[in-house]
Formats: C-alpha cells, sequence, structure tokens
C-alpha cells in the first residue's frame, strides 16, 4: 500500500470516529437521555378490618412536598403514589367515605426507593405514640427538618402490641409494613383489635 493510501485511509477512519463521537455527545444526534429524578413511591392498604374503598390519602414529607400529595384508594384499599424529588420521613393520612381517618408513617431519611405505609387504627395508634400527641397534630405540623428513625418506629409498633395483647395478637408483624390484604392474618388482627377495643370502651367502632 503507498504512503498516499495509507494517508487517506487514516483521514476516513478518523473522520469516521468524529462522526460517531458527534453523535453521542449531541452534535446533531440524539445522544444518551438525561438520568431520571430521584423518586420516592409510597403503597400499602388503608383498612379498619374492612377495606377503606375510594378513599383520600394524602401524604407530606419531610423535603420535596411543600404541600400534600393525594392519592385514592382501590376497591381493596390499596394505594400507590410516586414523588419526585421528595425525601424521607413522610407522614401519611387517609380520609374513608365514613368519616374514619388514620395516619402511618415512613421512616428514615432516603430520596429513592418503594416504602410500604398501611394506614389503620393500629397505625394511627403508632403515630400517635410516636409524636406524643394528636396524629392529626402531627400530620398538620409535617414538614422540613421533621425526623423518624426506624428505631423510633418499630418501638411504636412494640407499644401498639402491648396496648392491645388482651384483644388481640400481632406475633412479630409490624401494622405499618407488613403485607396487609382483607383476609389476612394482620387485618384479622385490626378486625380483632377493634371490636376488642370498642367492647371495652377504648375506641369507638366506625359502623
Amino acid at each position: 500500500m503507498t504512503m498516499l493510501a495509507k494517508s487517506r485511509m487514516a483521514v476516513l477512519a478518523a473522520a469516521a470516529l468524529a462522526a460517531c463521537g458527534d453523535g453521542n455527545n449531541g452534535g446533531g444526534g440524539s445522544g444518551p437521555p438525561p438520568p431520571a429524578a430521584d423518586s420516592i413511591t409510597l403503597s400499602g392498604t388503608a383498612a379498619r378490618g374492612a377495606a377503606l374503598a375510594a378513599a383520600a390519602v394524602g401524604v407530606k414529607c419531610a423535603s420535596g412536598t411543600p404541600a400534600a400529595v393525594s392519592a385514592t384508594t382501590a376497591g381493596s384499599g390499596a394505594y400507590s403514589v410516586t414523588l419526585e424529588g421528595a425525601g424521607l420521613p413522610c407522614v401519611l393520612r387517609v380520609t374513608g367515605a365514613g368519616g374514619e381517618v388514620y395516619h402511618s408513617v415512613v421512616a428514615g431519611s432516603a430520596s429513592s426507593g418503594s416504602f410500604v405505609a398501611n394506614l389503620s387504627p393500629l397505625t394511627d395508634m403508632m403515630v400517635a405514640q410516636l409524636a406524643g400527641s394528636a396524629p392529626a397534630a402531627f400530620y398538620d405540623g409535617f414538614g422540613s427538618g421533621a425526623a423518624v428513625s426506624a428505631a423510633a418506629l418499630s418501638q411504636a409498633a412494640a407499644y401498639v402490641k402491648s396496648a392491645i395483647s388482651k384483644v388481640a395478637d400481632l406475633g412479630s408483624m409490624n401494622p405499618a409494613t407488613d403485607a396487609l390484604v382483607v383476609g389476612n392474618a394482620l387485618d384479622q388482627v385490626i378486625e380483632a383489635a377493634v371490636t376488642g377495643l370498642a367492647a371495652a370502651g377504648a375506641v369507638s367502632r366506625p359502623s
């Protein structure tokens, strides 16, 4: 191969590489898509024994949600909401068609991932114990700078287990994070606790 031919091949190769580089770096090509924003997905079930269907779920987080974000439960009581640019911890409130209002909390400080937060009379008790105040007041005042540790939430679950022990046995279940489906073991505990505490006059049972 002559020196002239080699020079021409080198020029063509360089041009081809430059063209590929232009396509990857936005020089007329599409280029790689920008990275997706961090997001948090919260999901769970709202129930008091029976599912809370078509109930409004409000969510407020320590960062990224200046106003409450809302979702609506399905017929099974299940809900899911995705928040972009938000950071844990988050507090939730469900309002049922019959006037039921329950709260829940997701602990930690993550800004991405999927987390479970059921809403029931037992999670309402957990929030009351965690906050040392009415759950509604905790939800209303929740915002920037709020902190909830996983250890504190576990302690609140242990308190609820003890508080309902005479009418229902939670065993090792966590009311906020364990699978909750109408009719399953956790749902049966919720039903038994609501019935038992109502009979003892400790809580009123929704009709």
